[in-house]
């Protein structure tokens, strides 16, 4: 009778074994819904590093503003990123968008009254989902903006939202986030997080856009009639010694 059992075990086993193959494999080589695709990745290490070029700001007058406060030397051009300001390059209130020997990350260590850095590899067109992730340390209390589906790098166009910690109309640093843009103007209390690695994250989800930090909701709306693919940049005015890293933009399929 053992005998037997043990028989009619093996032989249900050994039907069950092709069902379970096919139930299996049937998902092999299907994707899911929220399966990510990397489009655009930046470390700033070394594969990143391009020409090692000076600041201007730092020499004397007439060439430079003669002050080195809180702006950077010298610093490697970043490889993967495309810089527009509306200061010729040559002058020294220009975006200095480098990355600093041996650091591993991306800073702008200029005066930047208005200058933006775009990431060289745009959403593709007609992308519905996607996300973009970057660590920030914030350094000064101005304006940094993020910028979203413009068509090519300039500074004007696409869909643009940002913030900054000094209280309105004033030069005070606060521990609120000020937020300001096409997503909506509002006050996030607590958020301002300066001279601190924060975690960032972009998610735009058909017409929704979104921001968080640190996981928090800083601010969401939904923008119809604007292209939300293209390139991503980061704007700063006059805000400088503020770094970057680990960029990624990652389509959904």
């Amino acid at each position: 009778m053992k005998k037997i059992n043990q028989f009619i075990q093996w032989t249900f086993l050994f039907l069950l074994l092709p069902v379970s193959l096919i139930y299996c494999c049937s998902g092999c080589g299907q994707r899911t819904s929220d399966e990510k695709i990397i489009i655009f990745q930046d470390d700033f290490g070394t594969a990143s590093q391009g020409e090692l070029v000076e600041n201007v700001v730092q020499l004397p007058l007439p060439q430079g503003l003669g002050y080195d406060w809180n702006v950077l030397v010298k610093g490697y051009l970043p490889l993967k990123w495309t810089m527009v300001d509306e200061i010729a390059i040559s002058e020294p209130k220009k975006g200095f968008w480098v990355i600093p020997p041996d650091s591993g990350y991306m800073e702008q260590g200029g005066r930047s009254h208005n200058s933006v850095v775009f990431a060289n590899v745009p959403v593709p067109e007609k992308t519905e989902n996607y996300d973009i992730s970057f660590r920030q340390y914030r350094s000064d209390n101005d304006y940094i903006g993020y910028l979203i589906g413009l068509t090519e790098p300039s500074l004007e166009g696409g869909i643009e939202f940002g913030y900054m910690i000094q209280v309105p109309e004033t030069d005070s640093t606060t521990v609120n986030a000020y937020i300001k843009g096409d997503l909506g103007e509002l006050v996030v209390p607590e958020m301002a997080c300066p001279h601190q690695w924060i975690n960032h994250q972009i998610k735009v989800r058909g017409d929704s856009i979104s921001w968080f930090q640190e996981g928090k909701l800083m601010v969401n709306s939904v923008i119809t009639g604007k292209s939300r693919t293209g390139y991503f940049g980061i704007r700063q005015r006059y805000e400088r010694g503020t770094r970057y890293d680990d960029v990624k933009i990652e389509v959904l399929k």
